[in-house]
């Protein structure tokens, strides 16, 4: 149960990519994507990128890393192509544009506490105790502001942390790579959300206390899990990640709501924009967690409804790309 509770820690960590604390640790956490081991055959030489074309568009679909490191870098070059093949930019927000002063402020009304409430009142006594330990086994400094987080806010918190410890950094992410490459050329950026609604589905989830316990019995494992993250990406393998991130969720009642409101919802609604880029007449670079685009809700079925011609490329280490699906 606990590496359930573990894999949706990152799987949200993901979708909130532009989730922050207060201003007083004066950091924007970007999230992370959720990938596990994947070395099958089936995917060698596969990129973790689609093409998505109908008669007068063209869509690049790519599923995104939020945290990385500077090794990461250069993608592969079916990746840049893309983007250089692109008339615009899609992201699921632009962080180039994100007023931090705003979100900090939404933060502070929906993630904290107020008056003299802190988390030690709202969690029970076992997910207190673990809390306290893990503090204090990492040397965290526990000011008053630190404990006013509420419990959802607080696992985002710890967890963003240690990505940064271990040398993953938002600005490596992918998100931020392909805007900042874009406002440089010009290029225009649009966004499939605002971070006002991401902020609004992630405080709108009730039983955080589980979402604390199980992130707390999974951060000790984040580093093994990382070096996974990163593998599985390169190996572009959508069923796997499916199978190790999705799949265990389904059963699990007390995560239903995690899944429902931060994955499913948002991919009807992101696919619902998707085709209408498919109709712009442009050719289109969209850029989202990859775990948005796997499995019978994620984009890609949802796409696959539709009359479109859709490849997964391959990296340039191979050619021959083949259609997965052809309408």
């Amino acid at each position: 149960m606990s590496r359930v509770g573990g894999r949706m820690v990152i799987k949200l960590m993901v979708d909130m990519k532009n989730i922050f604390v207060c201003k007083s640790f004066g950091k924007m956490f970007y999230g992370l994507l959720f990938l596990a081991l994947s070395c099958q055959a089936a995917y060698a030489g596969k990129a973790f990128i689609w093409q998505i074309k109908s008669q007068t568009s063209t869509v690049y679909l790519l599923g995104s890393i939020h945290f990385a490191d500077q090794d990461f870098y250069p993608l592969d070059p079916v990746i840049e192509k893309a983007f250089a093949e692109s008339d615009q930019l899609v992201l699921e927000i632009n962080p180039l544009t994100v007023d931090q002063q705003q979100v900090q402020g939404l933060i502070r009304k929906k993630g904290f506490y107020h008056g003299d409430e802190t988390i030690r009142e709202h969690v029970d006594k076992q997910v207190l105790t673990m809390l306290d330990s893990f503090l204090e086994q990492h040397n965290l400094p526990v000011s008053p502001d630190f404990m006013k987080m509420r419990p959802g806010m607080m696992a985002l918190t710890l967890t963003a942390g240690q990505l940064m410890q271990l040398g993953y950094q938002p600005e490596y992410g992918m998100d931020l790579y392909f805007a900042k490459m874009a406002d440089s050329r010009k290029k225009p950026i649009l966004a499939l959300e605002t971070v006002q609604g991401q902020l609004a589905k992630l405080f709108s989830i009730r039983d955080d206390n589980e979402f604390l316990r199980y992130t707390l019995l999974e951060l000790e494992n984040l580093e093994s899990d990382l070096k996974q993250i990163i593998t599985a990406w390169e190996n572009g393998d959508p069923q796997h990640l499916h199978r190790l991130l999705i799949e265990p969720y389904e059963n699990v009642e007390s995560f239903k709501q995690f899944t429902k409101k931060l994955i499913d919802h948002r991919n009807l609604e992101m696919t619902a924009k998707i085709r209408k880029y498919l109709k712009s007449g442009q050719t289109s670079l969209v850029v989202v967690g990859a775990a948005h685009l796997v499995g019978e809700k994620g984009i890609l079925n949802l796409i696959k409804n539709s009359r479109y011609t859709i490849v997964q490329l391959e990296n340039e280490e191979s050619s021959g790309s083949e259609p997965i699906e052809t309408r």
